[in-house]
């Protein structure tokens, strides 16, 4: 569950529930407006997790007592950015998009969202036999998107 501004209910009242344990002076109505958001973003960055304002399993988690452990934090969001000379805002795109903001599973390996569409368009344009793979390997190499069992 990804919680962020503009969002309202139950889950919302949660998270200013836990945020005010914290010491956070929140309203609890259930409305997650600019100062949730602010209280959020305060949270994550005195937690050293990815500061974005969005409360996510991570934050959650955190908020509850776990520890951060191996959990992607800020600094290495900024240090992936930097080493890969791009813009801090778009490593947290992908982080958010691709792996819903966990990065890691449960066993420790990295999350990555395998697209088999992609693979076929990539083997087409290096001119290998995708016909021949999406016959034999159809969940790895396929015309359609999609297929993505087992997370």
């Amino acid at each position: 569950m990804l919680l962020r501004r503009g969002d309202r209910g139950s889950a919302v009242a949660e998270l200013q529930g836990l945020l005010r344990r914290q010491g956070f002076s929140l309203v609890i109505d259930g409305e997650f407006g600019p100062q949730t958001e602010r209280a959020v973003r305060e949270f994550q960055r005195s937690a050293g997790l990815v500061v974005d304002g969005i409360a996510g399993p991570k934050t959650f988690a955190v908020l509850r007592g776990a520890a951060r452990g191996n959990l992607l934090g800020e600094d290495d969001l900024r240090r992936a950015a930097e080493t890969l000379g791009v813009e801090l805002a778009a490593i947290k795109a992908v982080n958010e998009v691709e792996s819903r903001g966990q990065g890691f599973l449960p066993n420790g390996k990295p999350v990555i969202l395998y697209e088999r569409h992609v693979m076929r368009r990539r083997l087409l344009d290096y001119g290998m036999p995708a016909d021949i793979l999406e016959a034999e390997y159809p969940e790895l190499v396929n015309k359609a998107a999609g297929g993505y069992l087992g997370g």
